[in-house]
């Protein structure tokens, strides 16, 4: 792994160290798993993934995201990406791209506008900016907006907690050609156990309006535990569908702190 990727995950962790040290022991659901339950919430996570190329391909992601509830009904949310890829793009065993540094970075603004416990469904909507700040092939190569809505639906049929489906539209504002919709959809299950507390399985799809071909499906599946009341870990193993997927397989593994 490049040491610039290293540091950024030891910078994440050594932050979320020092703010579990001030945080305060809480009773609620501070396993990070509802999109519509605000708290203050520190993430570091590290993904790898087997690119769909022509010959090898990989990539490696280190991501520190914070959490900041503003209201009852509004939240923020940034990230900050270090990237490090390696692509044969064409299989001839030269590596068409191999760099590292830093991935885009992004900030969202999220309200929840109507929640209803009775009928165990809640909607939210909100507006996501991804900025250009890495460099060449290690980023999106743009500066986009992306209104979002989704709905969450409380104790679904199947004996799950929670079944949000999400759509994403995105598009830039720099003059390049970005138009496209992404679809995010997981449904949750918590447990009692000294061994699991969530799980979830999380389709997600990514088309493309200017260009079909470059539509993809990705599956991941997550299983999380609390290490304490504030802390949990969690690995999400995944894996792309059909021949236009992004990726063959990745795993993402994570630490979270709530309060």
């Amino acid at each position: 792994m490049n040491i610039s990727v290293r540091n950024l995950i030891v910078a994440g962790l050594v932050i979320g160290l020092g703010g579990y040290a001030q945080a305060q022991e809480a009773e609620k659901d501070n396993t990070g798993t509802n999109p519509i339950n605000f708290t203050y919430d520190l993430r570091t996570y590290y993904n790898y993934a087997d690119l769909n190329t022509a010959g090898d391909g990989r990539s490696q992601t280190a991501t520190l995201e914070l959490r900041i509830p503003l209201s009852d009904t509004w939240a923020f949310r940034t990230r900050l990406r270090g990237v490090d890829k390696e692509i044969d793009a064409t299989g001839n065993g030269v590596n068409d791209v191999d760099e590292s540094g830093l991935g885009d970075i992004d900030i969202r603004l999220l309200n929840v506008p109507y929640v209803n416990m009775e009928k165990k469904f809640a909607f939210a909507w909100g507006l996501e900016a991804t900025f250009d700040t890495a460099d060449d092939s290690l980023g999106g190569d743009s500066t986009t907006l992306g209104p979002q809505a989704f709905a969450v639906f409380f104790k679904p049929l199947g004996g799950g907690d929670l079944f949000a489906p999400a759509y994403q539209h995105v598009f830039d504002i720099d003059g390049n050609s970005v138009n496209r919709g992404l679809i995010d959809i997981f449904y949750l299950y918590t447990f009692r156990s000294p061994f699991i507390n969530w799980a979830l399985i999380n389709p997600q799809g990514l088309i493309d309006y200017d260009n079909e071909n470059k539509d993809s499906w990705n599956v991941d599946l997550e299983v999380g535990k609390m290490m304490t009341k504030n802390q949990s870990l969690y690995l999400r193993p995944g894996f792309g569908v059909g021949g236009d997927r992004l990726f063959d397989y990745d795993v993402e593994c994570a630490w979270k702190l709530v309060w």
